[in-house]
């Protein structure tokens, strides 16, 4: 139902691949980039991927950058290199403050700015103006007030390859990482607190859990050296991959196991290893699944 969740979930078996050296997941990962090359259209001069809605997304296509470069550097084969250069192209003379395609919480433009950075650090067909173009954007991050775990992530992205540029944001990366630590909600009892997961508007949720951990990841390596906020940053992250997994299917003793609803659901589809949302929810999403391989690599990469 959406691109940009299919390339996330390519990308959780890449990073699976580099993280445990299994080639077994590479098949699968150009699959899913091939099968993306049949959205395959023309944007002005520039050949790009318009989603399954026939839209442009900056987020989709930098999604694809983050696939293409990894699956690359794992494999060796660099069909989709062409289609990247040219998406890399697009993006840098799209992603700016008067893009037409921004959107209004920006986590699509720090997916592009990942994408970026990937295309930049394996060194071949670097586009002219990127490092210009990236520091630009997180300028207007700032000036915009827009944190979030994307935007974490974009700051330890570009971190890689400017890290001198990127200490002039530690005061927003800071204040970034403590109200993503503000989500992290437990429930206080007269003996002990238990951890009960990511708050958004509506409720408690799994997949928020894992999709601010990498945010919190993120902002572990950029602020490892500030304490406490490291050590408070350490202990959220523990608490929530700790009551994520709690939401898996296979697991014994899973939240849900005993609930008829969804056994019924797990009955129907081949469901074991994936993750639920929420102690009201017992349906499952690959953008779910992959949220969390992405945020436990990083945790076991970085601890």
């Amino acid at each position: 139902y959406s691109m940009v969740r299919h390339f996330g979930a390519v990308y959780a078996l890449l990073r699976l691949s580099e993280y445990t050296g299994r080639k077994k997941f590479l098949p699968v990962a150009r699959k899913g980039l091939e099968f993306a090359k049949r959205f395959r259209k023309r944007h002005g001069k520039h050949m790009v991927i318009k989603g399954i809605k026939s839209q442009l997304s900056l987020g989709e296509l930098g999604f694809f950058l983050m696939d293409a470069m990894l699956y690359e550097k794992l494999s060796g084969d660099r069909q989709f290199r062409p289609l990247a250069n040219s998406i890399a192209r697009f993006l840098v003379a799209n992603l700016h403050r008067k893009s037409p395609f921004l959107t209004p919480g920006l986590w699509a433009e720090h997916q592009a700015l990942i994408g970026l950075v990937d295309h930049y650090q394996l060194g071949e067909d670097r586009v002219p103006g990127t490092l210009r173009v990236l520091q630009s954007f997180l300028d207007f991050t700032v000036e915009q007030n827009k944190p979030s775990h994307w935007s974490q992530m974009a700051f330890a992205a570009f971190a890689k390859i400017a890290p001198k540029a990127v200490q002039k944001y530690q005061p927003f990366i800071h204040q970034s990482a403590e109200q993503l630590m503000s989500r992290v909600k437990s429930l206080d009892t007269a003996t002990h607190s238990r951890f009960v997961g990511s708050k958004s508007e509506k409720s408690f949720s799994a997949c928020g859990a894992a999709a601010r951990n990498e945010g919190l990841v993120a902002s572990y390596k950029l602020l490892r050296g500030k304490r406490p906020l490291a050590a408070k940053l350490d202990r959220g992250i523990k608490d929530h991959l700790g009551y994520s997994l709690q939401f898996q299917y296979g697991v014994k003793g899973h939240l849900l196991a005993q609930q008829n609803k969804s056994k019924r659901v797990a009955g129907l589809f081949n469901l074991h290893g994936g993750i639920y949302n929420s102690p009201d929810e017992g349906f499952v999403r690959i953008d779910f699944v992959a949220h969390h391989i992405r945020a436990i690599i990083d945790y076991l990469e970085t601890f």
